[in-house]
């Protein structure tokens, strides 16, 4: 694992799966091995050739097993303080990985039998859509496994790490403190700086002859606009004759 990781990388978790994922296979072999061992036993004489045959198929089945195991030793499971990681294969070493930055969800899974002999299934999310490393299962620990890792997700910045912040109204001190800690030598920026709020806000003089003022001004002393018609025109009026009824239009006159 060694070759895969940087040098500023801290190892927070190194394990392999858990015993368990070794079950199925070497329950296989045991199985096997019983049932060829019953067929040898009892099978006549004449069924020499398939008890051969059974053998064969055993020993096929055992290397199988052994290979299982051997691909158990080599894989593992690692956490960093930077991404998480598998290492899988024997002739094609693969090497999945996830940012801890781009973790977004992390489901923690565990049946009755993980509850009972401590195992379970860890199943990542990110924002991406295409992710290498969805699901690691048989995690040993799995309970102290993930709040490891969940303290690494959401570990907040060491406050020795933390930038000065220039909307601070401590500013001058932090400064202050700094070139002390540089050893008193002058510094040519070493200004004073004004703490916020101890200025007080320009008042803003009234504005004189705007627009708004000349409009105003002009609108109270120019006399009303003329009346809308000819001149000696008082403007509309309603009549007070009745109308004269309108004779239907007859059509057969066209």
């Amino acid at each position: 694992m060694a070759q895969v990781l940087l040098e500023d990388e801290t190892v927070v978790v190194a394990q392999r799966q858990h015993w368990l994922a070794l079950a199925g296979p070497v329950c296989t072999v045991v199985a096997g091995l019983v049932l060829t061992l019953i067929a040898g036993f009892t099978a006549p004489a004449r069924l020499g050739m398939l008890t051969d045959l059974a053998w064969k198929l055993w020993i096929i089945l055992l290397a199988w097993g052994a290979m299982r195991v051997f691909l158990w030793r080599r894989s593992w499971f690692v956490a960093t303080d930077k991404r998480l990681l598998m290492a899988y294969g024997v002739f094609w070493r693969r090497t999945p990985m996830m940012p801890l930055a781009k973790v977004t969800d992390m489901s923690f899974n565990r049946s009755p039998l993980g509850q009972f002999i401590d195992y379970g299934q860890f199943v990542l999310e990110s924002a991406g859509r295409d992710q290498a490393l969805r699901q690691i299962d048989f995690v040993r620990d799995a309970r102290a496994t993930y709040l490891t890792i969940v303290g690494e997700i959401f570990s907040e910045q060491e406050p020795a790490d933390r930038e000065l912040d220039d909307t601070d109204p401590n500013l001058h001190q932090q400064l202050a403190a700094a070139r002390v800690a540089a050893g008193g030598r002058r510094d040519p920026t070493d200004v004073p700086i004004r703490p916020i709020g101890s200025y007080l806000p320009r008042t803003e003089r009234p504005r004189r002859n705007g627009l708004r003022e000349r409009i105003l001004r002009r609108a109270r002393d120019e006399p009303p606009p003329p009346r809308f018609g000819h001149e000696n025109d008082v403007g509309w009026e309603r009549s007070n004759q009745p109308e004269r009824p309108r004779r239907p239009r007859d059509l057969r006159d066209d």
